[in-house]
């Protein structure tokens, strides 16, 4: 019976208490369902950042071995160098008790160019038929029964290049090769060629195309370990070796996490096809795992705030919302009952459903809201009326293009060719200027600019000088119309009124590091830090058009982004306006203002 009537009681219990259960319910879910995610989350990032230091040992392996073949083919560049080839030859073929000094000192120039080739070569050494031993580089010459020991293994390859690994007697990489008689064909043996690699210098090189990934490496040849970084972890006080560590492993892949001695490790492996070698990488875990347990935290106290916060304002916003639905309730009915004074302050009656009083004065509100939407129709009605009746008041811009191309005609007939010019020049920059579009090309704003200077020089005559120097390769990008005319004229103004002599106007523009710069110079007075200031600032009132300097930097600052726009700088004499804008040719690319309207 409980069970039975749980559910209408829960039915009929007020708005509030049903808010809050609902608002419990809720963050319980999400709480649940934001764990599970977090898990499944994190348990991807893991992956993801394993693969992800697999990944980089493969790429580091196929780093060094690259560098190895490098080293290769620069052995064989040696020995086919026909210089090196004449010069062994010459040392072979010296009698008894000649030293061979310039064939000798051919040779130690030869080797030390290629020894320049990579950093990480530590040495070049030759030894030729006489048993003469030439080195370039670091100074480690090998002993008479290592030398025959290399050549004997190099003899077994017949003339390709062998790797010798690092041993007790030498901790560097050995690059060998017998150096045979190519002219002629006689393939006799001309000597032996080493190449001692730094294998230090060699990683560090490599390692410097991957910042940020930690290197514990090891190099193992036949299980034995031939290179090993100063970090890198070689487990010697386990019992298993690494090798029969990675032999053993049941991972599946080429990485997987192992304990030893009570400490988590990452390790990453991978087999080299070119050289037998195995790279391996042994991070402590807790170093790998380091940004994962970071981040899981700040994940943890992040969403424990936000869920403390959400169930604060949760709270709060219940009884906000509760307590209006009360109190309108009171005003519903009273507005049901005709009454519309509904200004004053009742208490609340006891034992009332709010959803029930809702629903029983749904209609009244929607009535109510109607009202108010049709008033709202019938202004935006007016709002267009007084729009369109403001536009039928205003002068056709072809009633005023076709009066000025009559006068320039009757211009024209009478011989009146300055008239005709002037009327012509205005009728132009006003179609431009009354133009639908607000981003045009540069083109077409030097189109503006001409019109208007024509007018201007006729005007001033001798007085203005203008010099126009545009790069052709800027003409087809845009820019936010009347930008160049307005400084040109402000120049005009400020500069006749100032000065009695010719004023010089210059408008230079170009492609400067990919971006358009276009300069406007002129020859006037100059302006104080004051006038520079004010007219930063908006504050002088702009002449001609209206368009003042401000307000030209805040439309390039909109259009193209905050950081272009013009730069201000004057002098005693001559002020210089530059204008800094992007090179773009598609008007789609910049904002709203480059579609017509």
């Amino acid at each position: 019976m409980k069970t039975r009537f749980a559910l209408p009681r829960l039915q009929y219990r007020k708005l509030k208490d049903k808010l809050f259960i609902f608002l419990f319910t809720a963050l319980l879910a999400l709480c649940v369902l934001s764990m599970v995610a977090f898990r499944v989350a994190f348990n991807f990032y893991d992956g993801q950042l394993y693969n992800e230091a697999a990944k980089v040992i493969n790429l580091l392996a196929t780093s060094i071995e690259n560098e190895l073949k490098k080293t290769e083919k620069l052995s064989f560049l040696i020995l086919s160098d026909p210089n090196v080839q004449a010069d062994l030859l010459a040392i072979r073929n010296l009698p008894q008790g000649y030293s061979g000094y310039q064939a000798t000192e051919n040779l130690h120039n030869i080797l030390l160019s290629y020894a320049l080739a990579e950093d990480y070569i530590a040495s070049i050494s030759l030894l030729d038929s006489k048993g003469g031993q030439f080195i370039v580089g670091v100074e480690t010459k090998l002993k008479k029964e290592q030398n025959e020991e290399i050549l004997q293994e190099a003899l077994k390859h017949e003339g390709k290049n062998i790797w010798l690994e690092p041993d007790s007697t030498d901790r560097m990489l050995k690059s060998a090769r017998v150096i045979r008689q190519i002219p002629g064909l006689s393939l006799e043996v001309l000597g032996l060629l080493v190449i001692r690699v730094d294998m230090n210098k060699l990683v560090n090189q490599v390692a410097h195309f991957y910042p940020g990934f930690e290197l514990y490496l090891q190099i193992l040849s036949a299980g034995r370990s031939i290179y090993a970084t100063e970090k890198s972890i070689t487990f010697e006080d386990h019992s298993n070796p690494l090798a029969d560590e990675l032999s053993s492993s049941t991972w599946g892949r080429n990485y997987g996490i192992k304990t030893v001695n009570r400490n988590k490790y990452f390790i990453a492996y991978t087999n080299s096809a070119y050289n037998g070698w195995t790279y391996v990488n042994i991070i402590p875990f807790a170093n790998i795992n380091h940004q994962i347990v970071v981040l899981r935290n700040i994940m943890i106290v992040f969403f424990s705030v936000v869920f403390g916060l959400v169930a604060v304002v949760g709270l709060k916003l219940t009884k906000s919302i509760t307590k209006p639905f009360e109190n309108l309730t009171l005003k519903m009915k009273q507005v049901e009952s005709g009454d519309f004074s509904v200004g004053k302050e009742f208490e609340v009656e006891t034992g009332i459903e709010e959803i029930a009083v809702l629903n029983r004065n749904f209609k009244i509100m929607v009535e109510k809201i109607n009202n108010l939407i049709q008033e709202n129709y019938i202004k935006q009605l007016l709002i267009k009326e007084t729009k369109y009746k403001i536009l039928q008041a205003q002068i056709n811009p072809h009633f005023l293009y076709n009066t000025l191309d009559s006068i320039n005609w009757l211009a024209i007939v009478d011989k009146q060719e300055k008239i005709s010019v002037m009327v012509e020049s205005l009728g132009n920059l006003l179609r431009n200027s009354l133009g639908k579009r607000d981003i045009i090309t540069i083109r077409d704003e030097i189109n503006i600019l001409e019109n208007y200077v024509k007018i201007q020089q006729i005007r001033y005559e001798e007085r203005l000088q203008f010099q126009l120097v545009i790069d052709e390769e800027i003409l087809g990008c845009q820019i936010p119309k009347l930008t160049i005319q307005p400084i040109v004229e402000n120049a005009i103004n400020y500069g006749l009124e100032q000065i009695p002599t010719v004023c010089r106007i210059e408008v230079q523009g170009r492609l400067v590091g990919g971006e358009i710069q276009i300069t406007v110079a002129d020859n006037g007075p100059g302006m104080d830090e004051d006038i520079l200031g004010k007219i930063r600032e908006g504050k002088v009132k702009p002449q001609g058009l209206g368009i003042g300097l401000s307000n030209i930097d805040e439309r390039l600052k909109m259009t193209f982004g905050r950081e272009y726009g013009i730069v201000i700088s004057s002098q005693q004499q001559g002020s210089t306006v530059q204008i800094h804008i992007p090179c773009e040719e598609d008007p789609g690319r910049i904002g709203e203002g480059g579609f017509d309207v």
